[in-house]
């Protein structure tokens, strides 16, 4: 009797547990999970935030309203940078050096676009900025 009231329980909790234990799981286990994008829509504020982790932009791709401030922080103990544009066409909308950890770069996006970026020592790294016009992120 005691085993038929506590299944249903158990199984609402694996539901609500189960979206976070994926990510959680990758992390937990000091693997990177590189193979599928890390998106995120920002819905309400103007800021956002962009960690530099293991050589890599955390999320790669990012949407956001016009007028959003995003910062990048540096998690790493290297040199970073958040360059526009990319390695093979850069150009100059904003350039951040972040030289160690715990330094920032902030940039605001005015104008809805799609938003490349990179960082110049390191090429292979690159994400993604969607800006959309105000009311417009999902």
């Amino acid at each position: 009797m005691r085993h038929s009231l506590l299944a249903p329980l158990a199984l609402m909790l694996v539901c609500a547990v189960a979206p976070g234990a994926a990510a959680l799981s990758g992390a937990a286990n000091g693997r990177a999970r590189t193979s599928a994008p890390q998106a995120r829509a920002l819905t309400g504020g103007a800021q956002a935030t962009v960690a530099i982790h293991t050589f890599g932009f955390r999320p790669d791709t990012l949407v956001i309203r016009a007028g959003t401030r995003v910062t990048w922080r540096n998690d790493d103990a290297i040199l970073h940078t958040a360059t526009s544009g990319t390695p093979e066409h850069p150009d100059s909308a904003f350039d951040g050096v972040m030289e160690d950890a715990g330094r920032t770069f902030s940039h605001t996006f005015e104008r809805a676009g799609t938003f490349s970026y990179y960082c110049s020592r390191h090429p292979f790294m690159r994400g993604v900025i969607h800006v959309t016009s105000t009311g417009d992120v999902p």
